[in-house]
């Protein structure tokens, strides 16, 4: 017989042997459903964007000699395709009572040099987070504070067209 000095694992909500407990209620066995929810959204939001950009992304930077261009140093669409898709609009909002741009804008990205380190923030410290808390405690950490984050922008940087969920990153 091998006899191990090692402590028996306990699961995290049923405190019992994690042998007896199902694996949904310890924390490493915990489903990622909003991170990986979230990911997937703006993944495939960032791909609408640079469709809705004519399937292109716009210059890194522009030759002032040259002809007019809108320059987008994150890699992406231009300003007025986020806008129309839902950027924060400080106008629409405040103004117009569009008020379902300070969820939209959360979910857009600028570009991918802008998505790329959410995905990474939210897929890694964002995993973690819900593996100990669960998914709805997870949504709601971030989802608030993205919300508040553009709610404040919206009044406080009223010319200021903006997108992300870095806010709540």
């Amino acid at each position: 017989d091998v006899v191990s000095d090692a402590p028996p694992r306990h699961c995290c909500s049923c405190d019992e042997d994690a042998g007896a407990c199902r694996p949904d209620e310890c924390s490493s066995g915990r489903r990622l459903y909003f991170c990986v929810g979230a990911s997937l959204a703006v993944s495939g939001l960032l791909v609408g964007e640079i469709g809705a950009n004519g399937w292109a992304v716009q210059p890194l930077g522009c030759d002032v000699a040259g002809p007019s261009c809108e320059a987008n140093p994150m890699l992406g669409p231009t300003a007025g395709v986020l806008d129309a898709l839902g950027a924060k609009n400080s106008v629409s909002i405040l103004e117009h009572g569009a008020w379902w741009r300070l969820l939209a804008c959360v979910w857009l990205h600028a570009g991918l040099f802008h998505a790329l380190p959410n995905l990474l923030a939210l897929l890694t410290l964002g995993a973690g987070v819900e593996r100990a808390f669960g998914t709805a405690r997870t949504a709601a950490l971030c989802l608030l504070p993205a919300l508040l984050g553009a709610l404040c922008s919206a009044v406080f940087l009223p010319g200021v067209l903006s997108v992300g969920l870095s806010g709540g990153v």
